[in-house]
């Protein structure tokens, strides 16, 4: 490499060394005769400087550097052919003492230009329309008819790629770090349990950088037709980017797997740094309103919002748990499939009563999904359950071993059974609480949840009034 790269490398890396790691990974891939053009470039405000003063000058040469850098792409070094920018470069230093050059240069090469200009970006007035008590419904009060949502949609468990010797580190860290949820098959290949993964810490969706969707009354399209997710309350500043269409875009950048298969903590630091670059970029974008979005989405397709689970002190977090079900509320059979073969219902349940909220049937007539036999409040209240493909839901009833005595009922905290000559019933508990959760949340009275649980749900009364003492209200009737 010349020399005068290598000096100009020499002051940038004494303010940061990953800004030299940066600089210096794009000049090496450069033919001679480019790094050679480079140097010509930066050497173009010598002439500004006084014989005496040979520090201004590395300086310059260096700030210019850091500037020119950005006409590298994919190992060649393209300038354009309008001088116009580089004579004003030139320009600005004419005017600029050594202690300014220096400074300048700390926040080109520091990142805090990039963190400066994310900050102002997460709070323009585009983002305004994405906050969530202006754009989105409350889950409490979804009504079919008139609804938006921010979802996440999840699949119950996603394939792990096999290592190659250049993702070996990622793949052990993955491992590592996520052990109890990744489950391996016969033949050696691991999967991770994604829906367990979330459902049961969903703190995780900070860390990420989340794929959404909006779906509103007549958008409901999701990617791959999956079922059930989280509705997302997310603030405005951690809205990325929207399109009306699939982004495609590769949210791993950062992820601390792929850290992980960097070679040095430096090397590291500059996968950030990348990171926080291309982000910038996705904020920058124009950003259309969730109106807009829904507007020009297709009927037939999904669009896509690229969230960030965590943006400074902003934080995103869960509303609901949706469900897809058909125009009649009936679950989908893919969803009933799913359940059945992961055990979903159990911690869709427990997530919602851990984050305390509800569980929103989503009404959606999807020619590739037809509906079950299992009604979304069966299913919900334990009436009926998910078997697996091929057999048929009944309600959660099996003949009695014993015929004598009378009928009983045993009351529980999570379960509670009844009994008589020809049946065993078990009531879930948790499921119950969450509907009566929710109808009190809605704004009824505990005497008017007790009716609706009982006239309409058919539960006992001993079962109802056991659920509500639970959430504090007795004596209500």
């Amino acid at each position: 490499m010349h020399q005068d790269l290598i000096n100009a490398l020499t002051i940038i890396g004494a303010i940061s060394p990953v800004g030299r790691l940066k600089i210096e990974t794009k000049l090496r891939d450069l033919p001679q005769q480019e790094q050679l053009q480079i140097v010509a470039l930066i050497k173009s405000a010598d002439n500004l400087a006084y014989f005496w003063q040979g520090s201004w000058v590395q300086a310059a040469r260096a700030w210019l550097l850091v500037r020119v850098v950005e006409w590298i792409s994919l190992g060649s070094f393209v300038p354009p052919n309008d001088q116009t920018q580089m004579i004003g470069w030139v320009g600005q230093l004419r005017t600029m003492a050594e202690t300014v050059v220096r400074q300048q240069l700390l926040e080109l090469v520091t990142g805090r230009a990039t963190l400066d200009a994310l900050a102002l970006a997460q709070c323009n007035l585009e983002r305004q329309s994405w906050q969530p008590k202006v754009a989105f419904t409350e889950p409490l009060k979804h009504n079919d008819n008139k609804f938006c949502y921010l979802v996440h949609a999840m699949r119950p468990s996603t394939g792990l790629i096999a290592p190659t010797r250049d993702t070996l580190k990622m793949h052990e860290y993955t491992v590592k770090k996520l052990g109890r949820f990744i489950e391996k098959g016969s033949d050696g290949t691991l999967t991770l349990k994604s829906a367990e993964l979330y459902l049961t810490t969903p703190s995780t969706i900070e860390a990420e950088m989340l794929s959404c969707s909006l779906i509103c009354e007549n958008r409901k399209k999701l990617y791959g037709n999956f079922s059930f997710g989280f509705i997302l309350q997310a603030p405005s500043t951690n809205i990325c980017i929207a399109s009306p269409s699939d982004l495609a875009i590769s949210n791993s950048q950062a992820r601390a797997a792929v850290l992980a298969m960097q070679p040095t903590p430096l090397h590291r630091l500059v996968q950030v740094d990348a990171f926080l670059e291309s982000l910038l970029g996705l904020y920058q974008q124009p950003l259309k309103s969730p109106s807009q979005i829904l507007a020009l989405s297709s009927p037939t397709g999904h669009n896509e919002v690229v969230v960030l689970g965590f943006a400074g002190k902003e934080r995103v977090k869960i509303a609901g748990i949706f469900i897809k079900v058909t125009s009649k509320n009936m679950l989908w059979q893919s969803f009933v499939n799913d359940d059945a073969a992961h055990c979903l219902r159990g911690m869709i349940l427990t997530c919602a009563d851990m984050c305390g909220v509800p569980i929103v049937p989503i009404q959606d007539d999807n020619d590739k999904c037809p509906g079950s036999e299992i009604g979304f409040h069966e299913w919900l209240e334990g009436r009926k359950a998910s078997l697996s493909p091929g057999s048929s839901p009944s309600i959660q009833a099996t003949p009695s071993l014993s015929t004598a005595g009378s009928s009983s009922l045993v009351l529980g905290d999570t379960v509670s059974v009844y009994r008589d000559r020809d049946l065993i019933r078990e009531y879930d508990m948790i499921a119950i609480r969450q509907d009566a959760r929710m109808y009190l949340q809605q704004g009824m009275n505990p005497e008017q949840v007790h009716r609706r649980l009982h006239d309409q749900g058919g539960l006992p009364h001993k079962v109802v009034e056991r659920v509500l003492e639970s959430l504090g209200h007795r004596n209500y009737m």
